[in-house]
């Protein structure tokens, strides 16, 4: 029973609404990552753990390479709907 939970995908049925909700949250972070981190022309970016690919978007309009990998299968089918993410 265990190994069947271990195997499902928590955000299977929240993933096409999930940045309805948290996005609004995560737009200052977002920013500070940004600014931390500006993106330049030409540059790969790696987002483990990329969900939807909101930070991922950020960086896709400064023509960066974008790369990003998620658990969750839901989540990643709405990331490259929403940018350019090159699979992995």
């Amino acid at each position: 029973e265990v190994s069947i939970l271990k195997n499902r995908d928590a955000y299977s049925n929240s993933a096409k609404t999930y940045d309805k909700f948290i996005e609004p949250t995560m737009t200052k972070c977002r920013k500070i990552a940004l600014d931390m981190y500006p993106p330049r022309n030409n540059i790969s970016i790696l987002d483990v753990c990329c969900g939807t690919g909101g930070q991922l978007n950020m960086y896709c309009q400064a023509g960066c390479k974008l790369f990003g990998i998620d658990k969750s299968k839901a989540m990643l089918e709405v990331a490259r709907r929403n940018s350019a993410i090159q699979p992995i």
